[in-house]
């Protein structure tokens, strides 16, 4: 897995280089600022470790409290001794410092605006005092022009960073500014191993190993990739997985749209065959010749008055029986219904119920014979047959 460097200038991939053998090491970061953006912690907190931040700026220590909640987090400066100092704030920057002199340059050269505050200043050496002496990997000292006082009120004897980290040049410049720090390092056992082109790295005698890890600058066999592309690789990545859970969810509405219109082009289907089913019944055989009997139907109903209706009925009565007396004109009549296949069965129907209605008894022969050649009719025929046996029917009841 590669290490993932959160550090302006590669800082952190030089110190892990040189301590990644180390699990849950310890470190010391004067000077943090932002928690994560450009910061030399951040990569080894990802990994375990844990340490001290001081940094006097609120705004940046109240994110560090919120990203570092492992961590030793101070609101306070660190310089030669205890007390309280003139700090100068420049509010959304790394360039806040201790010193008047480089908060008027930043005025001067960029129009950045230092707000004084007084802030609690102690001393290293009391910090380590208190919450950790020993071990500490590394020391990591960044004050904007501070680094003297830093390391002045810091007893190297009793304190012994593996690795110290200073930044070595005047703040947003090239110009190397040691030369009145340096001698305190060199003076209490430490040896300057490598500059960066921003920083100055030293590392104790005891620590005499660690030296081979500072002879080359960052590169590719320390497998690094930096925190924006690391960024930017997740964001790329969750994007596409949107894409394809958005692909997914229209796939879906797709099909489901698909499955709508297959259904409603069944039913499109479906009601253009009852239509056709009616057009060929409005157009059949049967529908026209049965016409004058609907026709007859309802002007008799409307005509005959309904005390002539029973007197209407034995006159056909006494007809159907005369016709079945006679076997000849029987068959006349038989050859004549066949040849009109609905009006038989409504002659069929109405013979029945007007025999069952008079005597209480069983059809005659003829009515026998018609209810036989009812189911040779075909479904349609059936079907407005019983229609419009129901229809005379309900007619029947509401008139009588």
């Amino acid at each position: 897995m590669s290490f993932v460097s959160y550090a302006q200038n590669f800082e952190d991939v030089m110190l892990w280089r040189a301590l990644k053998h180390v699990e849950k090491g310890f470190y010391i970061d004067v000077g943090a600022n932002d928690p994560i953006l450009d910061s030399v912690t951040k990569a080894f907190y990802e990994k375990g470790w844990r340490g001290i931040n001081i940094e006097p700026v609120e705004q940046w220590f109240e994110r560090l409290l919120e990203d570092r909640p492992r961590d030793i987090n101070l609101n306070i400066a660190v310089g030669a001794e205890a007390g309280e100092l003139n700090f100068y704030e420049i509010p959304d920057t790394g360039l806040s410092t201790t010193e008047l002199a480089i908060a008027e340059h930043h005025e001067a050269e960029s129009g950045y605006k230092a707000v004084e505050r007084t802030v609690l200043m102690r001393t290293l050496a009391e910090v380590c005092q208190q919450y950790h002496l020993s071990p500490i990997h590394f020391l990591k000292i960044d004050v904007e022009g501070g680094e003297k006082k830093v390391l002045e009120g810091l007893d190297l004897n009793a304190v012994r960073p593996w690795i110290i980290v200073v930044e070595s040049t005047l703040p947003n410049t090239q110009t190397e500014d040691y030369q009145c720090w340096e001698p305190i390092l060199l003076g209490a056992g430490y040896d300057y191993v490598y500059f960066d082109g921003l920083n100055r790295f030293y590392i104790a005698k005891e620590q005499e190993k660690l030296r081979s890890a500072f002879t080359v600058p960052p590169n590719v066999f320390d497998e690094f990739i930096m925190s924006q592309q690391r960024d930017a690789e997740l964001r790329a990545t969750q994007s596409e997985a949107r894409e394809v859970e958005v692909a997914a969810q229209l796939k879906a509405v797709r099909q489901e749209l698909h499955e709508i219109h297959q259904s409603n082009h069944y039913h499109w289907q479906l009601a253009e065959a009852r239509q056709q089913q009616i057009e060929a019944l409005l157009k059949s055989k049967s529908w026209r010749f049965t016409a004058p009997l609907r026709w007859g139907r309802n002007a008799v109903g409307s005509i005959v008055p309904s005390a002539l209706k029973p007197k209407v009925k034995l006159v056909l009565h006494h007809g159907v029986l005369y016709v079945n007396r006679r076997p000849g004109l029987k068959g006349v009549v038989r050859w004549m219904l066949n040849r009109f296949p609905s009006a038989k069965a409504r002659l069929i129907g109405f013979v029945g119920k007007l025999g069952a209605e008079k005597y209480g008894s069983p059809p005659t022969a003829i009515d026998e014979a018609l209810s036989l050649e009812l189911a040779q009719l075909s479904p349609q025929a059936r079907e407005i047959y019983m229609e419009l046996k129901d229809a005379i029917e309900q007619r029947r009841e509401g008139n009588g």
